[in-house]
């Protein structure tokens, strides 16, 4: 239903793609930035990868997945934390990460930061899906900056019939913080 009227009829799988598509038409939730992270603090560019080459576009639920993103500060970060939302298309968080939850103790100097987050294994079922991430300092639950990255699509793993999908917590295999300083031995890196 769209404005009180039919917008797609089918079957349970067609109408969730259907729905998903029309969500990422829409650009929902997409390139939000807080304001925040138009100051001291700033996530810039996110990027999504895979060591994995596959035909055609997007991710396969299987897949390792890699997250790179930069964070300029202008003074250093004593006590940080990243928090990487995984949202479906519909707004739904479908898996949240969380440094400090893997045992991660993260520091950034001030300046530019690279940080690279590995999941050995992508986990989501078959559909589009943004990150929303969050860099937050001493005060849980107040992000310094926020970002969104652009849709990506996830297949492989039907969302209604296979049993695997659903909300999860996410394997983590690392996250390593590079800065500008850590080229001069005067960087910190993320420890676990």
């Amino acid at each position: 239903m769209a404005g009180g009227r039919i917008a797609f009829e089918g079957d349970t799988t067609d109408c969730i793609a259907a729905y998903q598509a029309w969500q990422v038409d829409r650009g929902a939730g997409v390139g939000r930035l807080s304001p925040e992270s138009a100051g001291a603090v700033r996530i810039g560019e996110i990027r999504l990868g895979s060591t994995l080459a596959r035909e055609g576009s997007g991710f396969h639920y299987s897949d390792p997945f890699v997250m790179d993103l930069s964070i300029r500060l202008a003074e250093a970060l004593a006590v940080a934390r990243l928090v990487v939302r995984l949202v479906r298309a519909d707004g739904v968080v479908a898996a949240m990460l969380r440094s400090d939850d893997y045992g991660y103790s993260l520091q950034f100097p001030a300046g530019l930061s690279e940080v690279r987050i590995e999941l050995p294994r992508l986990q989501l079922a078959s559909g589009h899906y943004y990150l929303d991430i969050r860099l937050v300092g001493a005060m849980d639950g107040v992000p310094l900056a926020r970002a969104a990255s652009q849709f990506f699509e996830v297949r492989g793993l039907n969302p209604v019939s296979d049993e695997q999908s659903g909300l999860f917590v996410p394997d983590l295999g690392s996250i390593e913080v590079r800065s500008e300083a850590s080229a001069t031995g005067e960087g910190i890196e993320g420890t676990s």
